[in-house]
């Protein structure tokens, strides 16, 4: 009987994280994870002047939608958005 291979990643990895499989530590390998960037970062300006009028992340979504034809994942503009507002916060941090 064989065991179930399970996800390398486990279950508690956030997302976009990254965690060594046997072959990099074989390999000699340190780090696995890659930064990548936002769909949204294109649009950054047009974001957050949406949120100076207080809009939604959805909102925001669809206006990008009709307004810029962003074919882009809904759930990377709710992302952009908080990393946004945490970069305000700490801006403002003394």
């Amino acid at each position: 009987m064989e065991l179930p291979t399970s996800d390398p990643k486990g279950a508690s990895a956030p997302v976009g994280s990254s965690v060594p499989t046997e072959a990099d530590q074989a390999a000699g390998s340190t780090t696995v994870s890659a930064v990548s960037t936002s769909q949204c970062a294109g649009m950054r300006e047009v974001i957050e002047e949406k949120l100076r009028h207080g809009m939604t992340a959805q909102r925001i979504f669809q206006d990008l939608q009709i307004e810029h034809a962003v074919e882009g994942s809904y759930w990377s503009v709710p992302r952009f958005v908080k990393k946004l507002r945490i970069e305000k916060q700490q801006a403002y941090a003394f």
